[in-house]
């Protein structure tokens, strides 16, 4: 086989893909931002116009794409983004043109270089090693590529009980992700624009710093852009994860025993910080820009349709792009909203209403499709419970505590907890309660914020989605009242900056630096775990592989998968073995259907989980003994079975990976066509 030069491969389609993003992410903000005068855009500096233009694009696209696209197909999208284009780069060429400030330059770049860093493959001969970000990327990507190849509605590209069944997720980042992979062609994959958005909602997390510390802080305008500094350095600063990571990291490099985590976040019940999470699930934060976007433009509307009707687009975005996240914004903004009606006037009672039912004639397909798409689930979609810690849930049981008791105990070491996982936050946090409660009186806008931190702190502590075994609700839920501290932090740490020399300053010294090496961290372990593992250096992690040898694995994966994406039809469907937990190559390499992704045969993500057993017991059959694999792959419509050397028949030279001809092959991965047609 000859070298492929993966690694370069993702780097000019993750490249290309950011640049591509620009027509998508950038125009349609500005222009409607421009034509109905948001939040004081005509008359605003290059600077202010470029904030406000890109979060409004990132709350207001994903929702405008899947309506256009709904009601008057993929056409009327493209004709849509056409001409935003357009009228966009008429309106710059006649505006006001001044250099971004330096420091935004560096602070853009800097992310970028980060994110590609840390989602491409690095590869070293013909060994190949993805990131850890593999994890939840793998099926992302095939989620991308499904609505590529299929359009909307969304189909489940995990499962195919011989007939395509619509998906179940938040899906709306997806969209612009896929016409960026139509757009980019062959350079481009699914997998190089979820790569690339990582870059543009980092982008829109940092735009909507400013927006919210001019309408949602007292200080209004007054230093804005040294308040704005400051903000988005608390972005970068996490918890303090990186301590209890570096004990395990010591003890396994001491004793060979024990456990290191992929990811930082991963020992204990996280508030993710905001690196990890743009990282990881980009999808919820651009949620969170949506909802707050959306906020700002229904309550600075002065009484404008049209300012409530684009905030009721926003959150319909924010809808389809978490519905975890919206679910916690909309418990802080539906009592809002009953107050809005009964102390403001009518022109305001006008817009709040305006953007309900914009809300609701926007998300009703979604929402419709959500409500008949079926899909498989652990329990209940919202349940009642009490934030855990890990250390807490694994000792107390031991010494015969049951459920009920071991809550009790996480309820007594919440604040230790949430110390641990928010760090400099948790203290600039009661700096400012503690001034909100000396003053006796709030402010609106101080009312607003404390009321989104109060519901995100009970969404997280008491709340919890039974829908998949992550508490995805509570996780995601605490990321909007993150960012209200954030920018309710941003004076309290300017504050410390000027006095870090004096006695008292050291322990947010100590936690500025804890955070900041958390973050660090966290990119550098994605990075380098892998490798580090091939090389016996880490712990295995068995959902990506069940031997040190992951290298050559990998490369040999992608490669065969790199062939069938050329010589095979867009709508072939491809299987491999689903007794495994997730095939991590077929969701980040393949780009085709797959009829049973894994052992509950993909049905979480939609469709009637009815067929799963007997599917898995004719299909997951064939990869442990030798059969009847024509019989098996016509009854389900599979065209193309993919052998690794982690299944059993691999190791069976008479069986069908090894008698069939093959469509394509290497050391470890053997992929033949099956079927009677």
């Amino acid at each position: 086989m000859n070298p492929m030069h993966f690694m370069r491969d993702d780097i000019f389609g993750v490249a290309l893909a950011t640049l591509l993003f620009g027509l998508f992410f950038v125009p349609p903000g500005f222009v409607i931002a421009w034509l109905f005068d948001l939040l004081d855009f005509r008359k605003a500096s290059l600077g202010w116009q470029a904030a406000v233009g890109l979060a409004l694009s990132v709350a207001i696209v994903p929702g405008g794409e899947f309506v256009l696209w709904t009601y008057a197909g993929i056409s009327a999208v493209w004709v849509f983004h056409a001409i935003a284009g357009l009228v966009s780069g008429w309106l710059i060429f006649r505006g006001r043109r001044r250099a971004l400030s330096t420091w935004i330059v560096i602070a853009a770049l800097g992310w970028l270089a980060i994110v590609w860093l840390s989602g491409i493959d690095l590869q070293v001969g013909n060994r190949l090693f993805p990131s850890v970000l593999v994890y939840d990327f793998n099926l992302r990507s095939a989620l991308i590529d499904s609505i590529t190849r299929l359009g909307l509605p969304a189909t489940n590209p995990l499962y195919f009980p011989g007939h395509s069944v619509l998906l179940r997720y938040h899906y709306f980042w997806f969209l612009p992700c896929s016409l960026v992979d139509r757009l980019g062609g062959s350079i481009v994959s699914a997998r190089h624009t979820l790569i690339a958005s990582d870059v543009w909602c980092g982008w829109a997390l940092m735009a909507v710093v400013p927006l919210a510390l001019r309408y949602l802080h007292p200080a209004g305008e007054r230093a804005l852009e040294r308040r704005t500094k400051w903000a988005i350095l608390l972005l970068a600063i996490a918890g303090l994860d990186v301590v209890p990571n570096l004990l395990f990291d010591a003890i396994f490099s001491t004793t060979g025993a024990g456990l290191v985590f992929p990811s930082s976040e991963w020992w204990n019940n996280p508030v993710t910080g905001f690196p990890h999470a743009v990282l990881w699930v980009s999808h919820h934060i651009a949620s969170v820009i949506a909802c707050f976007v959306g906020f700002l433009l229904l309550w600075r509307s002065n009484g404008k349709i049209a300012s409530a009707m684009c905030a009721g687009l926003c959150f319909a975005s924010a809808t389809g792009l978490s519905i975890y996240v919206t679910l916690t914004f909309a418990m802080f903004l539906v009592p809002c909203g009953f107050v809005m009606l009964w102390r403001k006037s009518w022109p305001v009672r006008v817009c709040w209403l305006t953007a309900g039912a914009t809300v609701l004639a926007a998300t009703s397909p979604y929402l419709l499709a959500m409500r008949t798409g079926g899909g498989a689930s652990t329990g209940s979609f919202l349940m009642f419970t009490v934030r855990s810690m890990t250390f807490v849930d694994i000792i107390m049981p031991s010494y015969g505590l049951n459920w009920n008791q071991v809550a009790w105990v996480n309820l007594a070491v919440l604040p230790l907890n949430y110390f641990l996982e928010t760090g400099v936050a948790f203290v600039l946090a009661g700096i400012w309660l503690r001034r909100v409660w000396r003053r006796k009186h709030l402010r609106e806008s101080e009312g607003v914020a404390l009321g989104m931190i109060v519901t995100a702190l009970f969404v997280a502590t008491f709340l919890r989605s039974g829908v998949i075994i992550n508490n995805d609700l509570a996780w995601r839920g605490a990321l909007i009242g993150q960012l209200i501290l954030v920018i309710w932090s941003a004076g309290p740490l300017s504050a410390w900056w000027r006095i870090r020399r004096r006695r008292g300053a050291g322990l947010v010294t100590g936690l500025v630096v804890l955070g900041l090496a958390s973050s660090v961290y966290e990119v550098i372990i994605l990075r380098t775990y892998f490798p580090l593992m091939e090389a016996r250096k880490m712990p295995i992690v068995s959902w990506f592989s069940k031997t040190v040898e992951t290298g050559r694995r990998t490369y040999d994966a992608r490669s065969v998968y790199a062939q069938l994406a050329r010589d095979l039809p867009k709508d072939a469907v491809l299987q491999g073995n689903p007794t495994h937990w997730g095939d991590i190559y077929h969701g980040s390499y393949a780009e085709r259907q797959t009829a049973a992704f894994d052992s509950l045969c993909g049905a979480v993500m939609g469709g009637d989980p009815a067929s799963c057993g007997r599917m898995q017991s004719e299909v997951g059959r064939l990869f442990v003994e030798d059969g009847d694999i024509d019989r098996a792959c016509d009854a389900w419509k599979i065209q193309v079975l993919v052998a690794k050397d982690d299944d059993a028949v691999f190791q069976n030279h008479s069986a069908w990976p090894w008698t069939r001809p093959t469509l394509a092959e290497s050391e470890h991965v053997r992929a033949v066509r099956c079927g009677s047609k």
